[in-house]
């Protein structure tokens, strides 16, 4: 759906050309009648698995989790891949 002019180009913070085909995507969705079954099949997802649902909400509410850190971060605290590792290993030995 991007036009091939703009692929490529840096459109600074957000993309307009993403934007713009998220909300044709979405107007289409809606014109295509498709709101009243999704609707419907998510009601049905919730009857069926009531404490998942919660849970799946219960866990997007509460945002991303914590990224993983990357190796360039763990060297400028000084400690080693061997000792994350380690550390690694010691949090699966209870688990097996």
């Amino acid at each position: 759906m991007t036009d091939k002019k703009n692929l490529g180009a840096n459109e600074g913070e957000g993309s307009r050309s993403a934007a713009r085909d998220y909300d044709k995507a979405a107007e289409k969705f809606v014109k295509d009648g498709k709101v009243a079954p999704a609707a419907e099949q998510a009601r049905a997802a919730v009857d069926r698995d009531p404490a998942g649902a919660a849970a799946d909400e219960a866990a997007a509410r509460t945002g991303p989790k914590e990224p993983r850190p990357h190796l360039d971060d763990i060297v400028k605290r000084e400690e080693s891949v061997v000792d994350k590792v380690k550390h690694a290993v010691g949090k699966l030995r209870p688990r097996h």
